[in-house]
C-alpha cells in the first residue's frame, strides 16, 4: 500500500472518530498518533482539518449529488469516505481527480459495505465532473 493510501485510510479512520465520538478535531488527530506511537503525517492531517473545515459545504454538494439520500442517513463510514474524497478533490490540486476517485473506490471496497464502492464512485464522479462545486481547489503546501 502506497503512503497516499495509507494516510486516506488513517483520516478515514480520524474522521470515523470525531463522528462517533463527538471529539474535537485536533485531540482526534492527537489521540490517533499517540495510540500508533508516531505523529499523524503531514497528509493526513491535511485532509482530516480541511474536511472538517470545509464540511457544511462538502455535504451540501453531496446532497445535490446523491439520489434519494440525505448525508444523515449514511454509514458512518460511507459518509466519511464521501467527505474525504469531495475535499481531496477540492482541495488537492497535485492530486489527479480520477486518481482520487479510484482511491476511494478502493477504500469503499475495504472499509464499507457491498455497495459502498459504487455509490462512492457514483457520487464522487458526478460531483466531480460539476467543475463550479471544486473551483475552491488550493495547493497542498509543501512540507
Amino acid at each position: 500500500m502506497g503512503r497516499r493510501r495509507k494516510s486516506r485510510e488513517e483520516a478515514l479512520q480520524i474522521l470515523y472518530s470525531i463522528d462517533i465520538s463527538g471529539t474535537v478535531v485536533h485531540r482526534a488527530v492527537e489521540d490517533y498518533g499517540e495510540a500508533r506511537g508516531e505523529p499523524v503525517d503531514a497528509f493526513t492531517e491535511y485532509l482530516v482539518y480541511e474536511t472538517v473545515r470545509q464540511r457544511d459545504e462538502i455535504d451540501q454538494i453531496l446532497e445535490e449529488y446523491m439520489t434519494h439520500w440525505h448525508v444523515d442517513r449514511l454509514s458512518v463510514i460511507d459518509r466519511n469516505i464521501l467527505r474525504l474524497g469531495i475535499a481531496e478533490i477540492m482541495c488537492c490540486d497535485d492530486v489527479p481527480t480520477k486518481v482520487t476517485i479510484n482511491e476511494y473506490i478502493e477504500i469503499a471496497k475495504k472499509y464499507g459495505g457491498p455497495d459502498s464502492a459504487g455509490f462512492v464512485n457514483g457520487v464522487i464522479d458526478k460531483a466531480a465532473q460539476d467543475r463550479e462545486h471544486i473551483s475552491t481547489r488550493k495547493r497542498l503546501p509543501e512540507h
